[in-house]
């Protein structure tokens, strides 16, 4: 497959996610003797994802937060990815995360053809 050739305007992508905790830092509060302070903070497990896409050819950054990461929400990217490259073919690399496969990705894929994904190899097993 010669895709430059074949199709020179193709953009390639490459995307990954990322996941942010947010955790408060640890400080000295006055409180009467006796008494716990009331710390009010965010959870320890509160945790910020993002997903994003690099144009590989113009260095342009596609990139979404969401707060968990699942096919629907990969999907949501795909849609992005799409709208901000319309009526352009597109090839997308990405891993081989759980949420890249099921329902919701087949679903974008069947109705853009323009659209094509390659999945990185696994890792070789030593």
């Amino acid at each position: 497959m010669d895709v430059a050739q074949d199709a020179p305007d193709t953009v390639f992508l490459a995307e990954d996610e990322a996941g942010l905790y947010l955790q408060a830092t640890t400080c000295h509060v006055w409180s009467p003797t006796g008494q716990t302070a009331d710390c009010a903070g965010r959870s320890r497990t509160s945790q910020n994802h993002f997903y994003g896409s690099l144009n590989l050819q113009t260095g342009q950054e596609i990139a979404m937060r969401s707060d968990i990461m699942n096919a629907e929400v990969s999907a949501q990217h795909l849609e992005l990815i799409l709208e901000t490259n319309p009526d352009t073919p597109i090839i997308l690399f990405w891993d081989r995360a759980p949420w890249h496969r099921g329902q919701p990705i087949e679903k974008v894929l069947k109705e853009h053809p323009r659209l094509e994904i390659i999945s990185f190899r696994p890792p070789a097993q030593t």
